[in-house]
């Protein structure tokens, strides 16, 4: 499949990854090899490297993920007004972290804290792959995919420095709904060179917290503490629902005010039509567009349900949204309704700082 081009396009929603200095790759201490998985992050920009056959006697999750085929090349859109362009650090390598930029990322190196989000975690939460964090010493790449409650996600840790990390402890911090299980690594990072630890991840519940990462190890006679939420947002996990109008306005009302989350969006540019952010809702929060609905032509709504793990889909949390345009004034309201207020929150947040001003 071919990456870049006008809206609408998949090189639209995924946008540049940037480039990044070329690490060896240090294979991971588990069976299988990642790379058999998911092929390397190549954080170059150039397309990451031909995947194996699928495997016919393999089934479910391990068939889907196991085997994504050849992935196209990260390009940035030259005609503008696609997806990659709303994202914060959709083109031209915007998502690295420079190592000499003042505050941000950087601070969070050497101790103390809770976890932050990186520069990225948003446009990480609509797409597949990126760089989740990078300073002059280490740089986090980030490759995922998801079928119903399940994900596996493997994060890529470079040592960019001439020194050898030791001590080097990725640990992961849970969330309440959502379970994460980890492969072990090296506890030895060596200078330029790469290595990959795969998360596996099953949806149990609603949340509205991501869980995070939490990367330490010893550079010299340093401490060093990295500590970062990772892009997994509720709506990793959805599956979209077709309806009617009037199934859908039931579902709207069965889910009160008080888990409603609303925001009037400035948005980066005036819309000429609903491409846009029908790519991010069908593309990148995974919700079923649903036409005809809204009485607006101007308007947009959609509905999917957050797949847990053990529950049939009629039982799963809903996740429904509503996007009224006002082009003259370059605004959007967006509202979203879920069981839970700070799952609506995010989702909330996962639109409005895509298309909308800071």
């Amino acid at each position: 499949s071919g990456g870049g081009g006008g809206g609408g396009g998949g090189g639209d929603l995924l946008g540049d990854v940037g480039s990044a200095p070329q690490l060896q790759i240090q294979q991971p201490q588990m069976g299988g090899g990642l790379d058999d998985m998911l092929g390397g992050l190549d954080l170059s920009g150039g397309s990451a490297p031909s995947m194996p056959p699928s495997n016919s006697q393999s089934n479910g999750l391990e068939d889907m993920l196991g085997m994504m085929g050849e992935m196209a090349p990260m390009q940035s859109n030259s005609n503008g007004g696609g997806l990659a362009d709303m994202l914060r650090g959709g083109g031209g390598g915007g998502l690295l972290m420079g190592s000499n930029g003042g505050g941000g990322l950087a601070d969070m190196l050497g101790g103390g804290g809770g976890s932050v989000e990186s520069p990225t975690f948003i446009s990480l939460c609509v797409r597949s792959e990126g760089v989740l964090y990078e300073d002059a010493m280490l740089q986090i790449g980030i490759k995922s995919e998801f079928l119903g409650p399940q994900g596996k996600l493997v994060l890529f840790y470079g040592n960019k420095s001439p020194t050898s990390f030791m001590q080097f402890m990725p640990s992961i911090e849970q969330t309440q709904g959502v379970s994460v299980q980890a492969s072990t690594v090296p506890q030895a990072l060596q200078a330029n060179t790469q290595v990959q630890q795969m998360l596996q991840l099953e949806c149990t519940g609603p949340f509205g917290t991501p869980p995070s990462l939490k990367v330490s190890f010893t550079a010299g006679m340093a401490q060093k503490t990295v500590r970062v939420l990772l892009p997994v947002a509720p709506t990793k996990f959805c599956a979209p629902l077709s309806m009617e109008g009037p199934q859908f306005f039931a579902k709207w009302n069965s889910m009160p005010g008080p888990l409603e989350a609303q925001k009037v969006c400035n948005l980066l540019e005036k819309p000429s039509n609903m491409n846009l952010f029908n790519e991010l809702t069908a593309k990148g929060l995974k919700l079923a567009v649903l036409q005809g609905v809204d009485p607006s032509a101007a308007n947009l709504v959609a509905i999917g349900c957050v797949s847990l793990k053990g529950k049939a889909q009629s039982e799963c949390p809903l996740v429904a949204m509503r996007i009224e345009l006002n082009v003259p004034a370059q605004q959007a309201r967006v509202t979203v309704r879920s069981p839970m207020g700070g799952m609506s929150a995010l989702v909330l947040r996962l639109v409005c700082e895509t298309v909308g001003k800071p």
